[in-house]
């Protein structure tokens, strides 16, 4: 099949009539960037001009939801943009999006309610108000292997093993914690911040968290130090 044929047959597949596939057409083919290659077979496409052709064609239907996995493991920064940019109109519109991906960045930019699961199960669950810092907003993946999180003062988050009862889970309103995906750990490193933002590392190599009180002029940002518990609003 060519470029062209495919995106009828993936417009089908996807439950698009071909009048609207028509309609569409053109955009989908210029949202893709592979109007040179629209005609030819899509066996002779790299994996990343496929899964743009693919992710066009599905960025343009008008579905109740919408689930995408991974597709922004392709494609120049450009164009991850675009995908970005064009997920979040299509949450604007009422539309629910399922971002499945391992990056942290783009799920903190594009979602407002996370899940972090391990083995198919729930570990992690956060949700939050639509401002960014009352979600659960940052992930950060460290050195030594774990994976860390941030969550927001107005939010609750059970934390505990995989299939754990309620009970036995603890509660984070807010503070950071961490994951390690080949122990299949889960623990708190530490509690607070006031109204944490995000979480990055210095020169030399010590976490820091920001918040609103950096940003409110009292104070720059806050050294994160195992088992710290910091001024918070909880």
């Amino acid at each position: 099949l060519t470029g062209r044929e495919n995106i009828y047959l993936n417009g089908a597949i996807l439950g698009m009539a071909r009048t609207e596939i028509g309609r569409k057409f053109d955009e989908i083919v210029a949202f893709s960037e592979v109007e040179k290659f629209i005609d030819t077979p899509v066996k002779h496409y790299s994996s990343g001009m496929y899964v743009r052709l693919g992710f066009s064609v599905a960025a343009h239907m008008e579905p109740e939801i919408l689930i995408v996995v991974e597709v922004l493991a392709v494609g120049d920064g450009s164009f991850q943009k675009k995908c970005m940019n064009k997920m979040g109109d299509v949450g604007q519109h009422g539309q629910t999006i399922i971002f499945v991906s391992h990056d942290m960045s783009a799920i903190s930019r594009l979602c407002k309610r996370a899940i972090l699961l391990d083995d198919g199960k729930v570990l992690l669950e956060g949700f939050g108000y639509q401002d960014t810092h009352e979600c659960l907003n940052s992930f950060l993946w460290g050195p030594d292997g774990w994976l860390y999180g941030i969550q927001g003062v107005f939010n609750y988050a059970q934390i505990g093993r995989p299939g754990s009862a309620k009970e036995d889970r603890l509660e984070l309103r807010a503070g950071v914690w961490r994951y390690h995906p080949a122990k299949h750990k889960f623990e708190i490193f530490a509690h607070g911040g006031s109204n944490p933002w995000g979480l990055d590392y210095d020169k030399r190599g010590q976490m820091f968290m920001t918040h609103c009180r950096s940003y409110w002029g009292r104070g720059g940002t806050t050294h994160v130090i195992q088992n710290g518990h910091f001024w918070n609003q909880a």
